[in-house]
């Protein structure tokens, strides 16, 4: 191989040194920075600063682009982030001038790279789906393989951070699908190198996605699908003769049989790749396979040999110090020297106090001294004192009555400017909530009915696009007011970011993301001492492509009705936000199509346990609840006519039902009519 490549640039350069035509020559120097790369760093950097330079001279912004961007590369290979991405940014520049949209892809998935080896996953994230969106609008094949193996490589990454299930199951679906490229592209071309290597990757990727779940989440049966799919990758690995692929897996499958307490064959599978690695010496996978042997012997009570390839992982493991752990020391001697500089104030801070004491104590003895003559002169005011309250009680008695009008006065401007600051914050709460003009384009036959009972509202509703699908959802928040509208806005922002940052899309993958998410933030650590607030929330996700529908649920059923029936999709019955020390269930997913002339209705609890009837009795005297079989048929009634009638129709019968009755809770309630023009 090494022959045929010395063979290839020599073929290269001589054609770079008898053309004269300026593309062509950029071109090739790109293809000899590329091919340098690795094992002639010097003249690869050379090459590609040659093609910028000609790309400058020629006014051709395409390739100087494409050879800025080459150059990223050249700094990428040799871990220089910081530069890399400045390349790769200036190529990106150039590239949304042009409009050059398949090239702005590549830009975002190498920007990508960058954030991604910095371990700022959730920037990193952010540019492959960008990357994605854009494959997906070109049908790009190969671009969408690599693409969806790198999310599946992100989220697999952002799931050990934060032992979420919802990241890692995202990570198989990304893996998987990037796996049914390869293969498919395998399939077309069963001799080229680079499809069959991302098979193997794939298979390997998908096999570490099952360990961490395992491990993370202490299911040991999960630990037999990873070797499954590692013994796939490794298959692939030897057909290509790739023995740092082969290395690599060897590593993977050690750590699953020495998690499943198979700790001799663990070591032979260590040993198997330290016997390819060693040779190359390159540190991070040696460290790994001797903390993996150190590990595996110690299980098997060899603490001799437990101690040598410790001795080895530490050795290792100090030839990859770096700025980080310089950093954690700065870190540490910052925190010595404040810690110093405390303990110094905390005694001079003594020292005062006990020199105030002894001054007390002086002060106190002094006035022992005169106390005979203040005891005389105190009994002289008391008398004057007498006299005086006589005459000041008539006074006050006049002053009374003004302190209390000013008292009142007070009273009423501190009310007022409580009543401001929740009208203010009501403002920001229908900021944050979705605009109307939103929802009529994404859902041109809908309607919303939001009446919170205070000022502001633990009720909520949200939409956002993604792909070719619609989401929506409407939350019910622990408490209504102030508390719940404060809850609405954390529920607001982590469906923002389960969908925007996460790319989260399937609504049980959703819920599952914010019921972690909230119990850690609300520090939900166990009964006794944590917040007992949460969300029920009903999510559904139309399907504009495939016209399908799915719903996921905590406690807030969904209601289609259909041919004049309705159907009723149940929500689990279990919060969103338990206890972090709480066993954490899988939110179910429902799934339907859907038929033109379906209406969708979604809502919180406050309409149906509204009290009120005919009779208008108090609650207290035995006012009814509306309940939901009146719901029920109310929707059976108007559901044929229009949205906008029909949020008149129910907004009426609600405040008929209510009369003069206090509202008791929040009302919310949404109304989806599915029509031809929404699958446009």
């Amino acid at each position: 191989m090494e022959v045929c490549a010395i063979q290839v640039n020599d073929s290269l350069e001589r054609v770079l040194k008898n053309t004269k035509t300026d593309t062509v020559r950029i071109t090739l120097l790109n293809d000899l920075a590329w091919n340098y790369i690795e094992t002639d760093p010097v003249r690869s950097e050379a090459y590609s600063k040659q093609a910028i330079d000609l790309s400058l001279k020629t006014g051709n912004r395409k390739f100087l682009a494409s050879s800025i961007h080459n150059l990223g590369v050249f700094y990428y290979y040799r871990t220089n982030y910081p530069l890399a991405l400045t390349f790769y940014i200036k190529a990106l520049k150039i590239r949304e001038d042009l409009h050059d949209t398949l090239s702005i892809a590549k830009s975002y998935n190498n920007i990508a790279l960058i954030y991604e080896e910095e371990n700022n996953l959730s920037l990193a994230l952010q540019y492959y789906l960008k990357s994605l969106a854009i494959k997906l609008k070109y049908k790009d094949e190969k671009g969408l393989a690599s693409a969806y193996g790198n999310l599946g490589n992100i989220y697999m990454k952002l799931g050990k951070q934060n032992g979420n299930d919802s990241l890692f199951e995202m990570s198989l679906i990304y893996n998987n699908r990037s796996l049914g490229y390869y293969r498919q592209l395998m399939e077309k071309s069963p001799d080229n190198e680079k499809f069959i290597r991302g098979v193997s990757l794939c298979n390997s990727n998908i096999g570490a996605v099952y360990y961490e779940m395992a491990v993370k989440n202490n299911k040991p049966k999960l630990l037999n699908e990873a070797m499954v799919y590692q013994e796939k990758a490794l298959k692939y690995a030897v057909i290509l003769s790739d023995d740092w692929a082969k290395a690599r897996i060897y590593m993977s499958m050690a750590a699953v049989l020495d998690e499943k307490e198979e700790h001799d064959e663990a070591i032979k599978k260590y040993k198997e790749a330290l016997a390819i690695i060693q040779p190359l010496g390159t540190p991070e996978e040696l460290k790994t396979i001797y903390e993996g042997l150190s590990a595996a012997y110690e299980q098997k009570n060899d603490f001799q040999k437990g101690l040598d390839y410790y001795k080895l992982y530490t050795r290792m493991k100090d030839s990859v110090f770096n700025e980080s752990t310089s950093s954690q020391i700065a870190e540490m001697q910052v925190k010595m020297d404040t810690d110093k500089k405390q303990k110094e104030i905390e005694l001079l801070n003594k020292e005062k106090q006990i020199s105030h004491t002894e001054l007390e104590k002086e002060k106190l003895e002094h006035q022992s001294l005169i106390g005979g003559t203040v005891a005389i002169a105190l009994v002289a005011v008391l008398v004057a004192a007498l006299l005086v309250i006589t005459l000041n009680r008539y006074r006050l008695k006049q002053k009374t009555n003004e302190v209390l009008t000013i008292q009142n006065g007070l009273i009423h401007q501190k009310n007022k400017e409580v009543t401001d600051s929740i009208r203010y914050a009501q403002r920001i709460q229908e900021a944050v909530l979705s605009p109307e003009s939103q929802i009529s384009k994404l859902l041109p036959e809908s309607f919303v009915l939001y009446k919170p009972k205070d000022i502001v509202s633990g009720d909520f509703y949200w939409i956002e696009e993604w792909g070719n699908s619609i989401l929506f959802a409407v939350a019910d928040c622990t408490g209504h007011g102030v508390p719940g509208a404060f809850m609405s806005i954390v529920g607001n922002n982590l469906l923002n970011q389960a969908v925007n940052v996460y790319g989260l899309y399937r609504p049980f993958l959703i819920l599952n993301y914010l019921n972690k998410n909230i119990s850690e933030i609300l520090n939900q650590t166990m009964p006794e001492t944590s917040l007992k607030d949460g969300m029920d929330i009903s999510l559904i996700t139309i399907d504009k492509k495939s016209r399908k529908l799915e719903f996921s649920g905590s406690y807030n059923d969904l209601w289609i009705v259909r041919d004049n029936k309705l159907i009723e999709l149940k929500a689990d019955n279990f919060p969103i936000g338990a206890y972090i020390t709480a066993e954490r269930k899988s939110f179910a997913s429902h799934e339907m199509d859907l038929k033109e002339g379906d209406v969708l209705y979604m809502f919180t609890d406050g309409y149906a346990d509204q009290f009120g009837g005919p009779d208008k009795k108090s609650r207290d005297a035995g006012g009814k609840k509306f309940k939901y079989s009146r719901l029920r048929e109310t929707l059976l009634q108007c559901h044929k006519q229009p949205m906008n009638t029909q949020q008149e129709v129910l907004n009426s019968v609600y405040e008929n039902w209510k009369g003069e009755l206090e509202q008791i809770d929040d009302v919310c309630m949404v109304g989806i009519r599915i029509t031809a023009e929404l699958f446009r």
